[in-house]
């Protein structure tokens, strides 16, 4: 049976996980604007270690390792080598994203940078000046951090244009090359999702949540999957249960990596055509995952699309390889910054230089 799935969206791994993980992406960047732009550092604020010839500095680290530390804590995965390790992945994306800036050429004007700072006054003045500073307290970001945050997406927006052009010859984005791509890398699927409740979202009073509990999600899962066994069909089965409001239960997905959760990538990519998953966990729920054939009809109306995932999976690639490529060096400073020894910076910030 030949897929004839609408596209799914382009929705990056870091936009479907927890809203933390979602966020560290987002505001790396922002530190680092102030770094890349030669502003000293302080005794208060040193360099906790470098990423080739980059800084990173306390403020940085401490952002990322206690957000990344408080996401580990709330799903019982918490050590102080897990925390350090996602820190420093987050930090090395980042970085990579100025990298490529710096080589392609790609900066922000005067005028976006404006509009960035009244971006931050309005945001103060929408949520009062109490609200707006203990919500930055409670996430550890400063107003220039905020700032650099609006700055970082618009940055990454302006580098993804310049890579994406064709006359720039940094992908090869030719039809003879995407039509390969689609074929070796993108597949055909369709889902059963059973969605369990998100515990980062705090509901107002009366509000029901959006999704079943873990034991609910694992009973109902298991119900289908015990039907798939017993020779039910796929397909009516996806039409009776499945809750993914973004997937059309007469079409189907076609995907490439770098679009869904890894666990989903994972089990969907080790299909062959014709093949049912097992059940796969996710911080979204539960899924059933099956593969079917791509119909070459489908990929000509589509291709331009289609073309444009490509080119968006080529630009995380690059960005991976930048990442992977930096030189990680440590100061003498970076043994001692454990989340206890972060958390007191923040309340003694001249801590930092004892």
């Amino acid at each position: 049976m030949a897929c004839h799935g609408r596209r799914l969206s382009v929705r990056g791994k870091r936009y479907m996980g927890r809203t933390i993980r979602c966020a560290a992406l987002l505001i790396a960047a922002a530190i680092i604007c102030a770094a890349l732009c030669g502003c000293g550092q302080d005794k208060n604020n040193p360099a906790v270690m470098k990423l080739d010839n980059y800084d990173i500095l306390l403020d940085e680290y401490r952002y990322f390792y206690l957000n990344h530390s408080r996401d580990l804590m709330s799903s019982g995965e918490y050590s102080d080598f897990k925390a350090r390790l996602e820190t420093e992945d987050t930090l090395r994306d980042i970085y990579a994203l100025y990298k490529m800036a710096s080589k392609y050429g790609v900066k922000l004007s005067d005028e976006e940078k404006k509009s960035i700072d009244e971006q931050v006054a309005q945001m103060s003045e929408n949520f009062g000046d109490d609200e707006f500073a203990s919500q930055m307290k409670e996430n550890y970001i400063t107003e220039n951090v905020l700032r650099s945050i609006l700055e970082q997406e618009s940055l990454e927006m302006e580098l993804r244009r310049a890579v994406y052009a064709e006359f720039n010859n940094i992908i090869d984005s030719t039809d003879a090359t995407v039509e390969k791509d689609i074929r070796e890398n993108f597949i055909c699927v369709k889902q059963i999702m059973i969605k369990t409740i998100n515990p980062d979202i705090i509901l107002t009073e009366g509000q029901i949540p959006d999704g079943h509990t873990e034991e609910e999600a694992e009973r109902l899962i298991g119900e289908i999957k015990a039907k798939l066994d017993s020779g039910a069909d796929f397909d009516e089965l996806v039409r009776e249960y499945n809750e993914d409001i973004g997937m059309n239960s007469e079409t189907g997905y076609y995907i490439t990596r770098g679009e869904f959760l890894e666990s989903f990538e994972d089990a969907a990519f080790a299909l062959g055509i014709g093949e049912t998953s097992g059940i796969v966990k996710s911080v979204n729920g539960y899924h059933i995952i099956r593969r079917y054939e791509q119909d070459p009809g489908y990929v000509s109306e589509y291709f331009e699309e289609l073309r444009d995932v490509y080119k968006a999976r080529r630009f995380n690639e690059l960005r991976a390889e930048t990442a992977d490529a930096f030189r990680v060096k440590t100061t003498d400073l970076y043994e001692s910054l454990t989340r206890e020894y972060l958390l007191s910076t923040l309340e003694n910030p001249a801590s930092a230089d004892a």
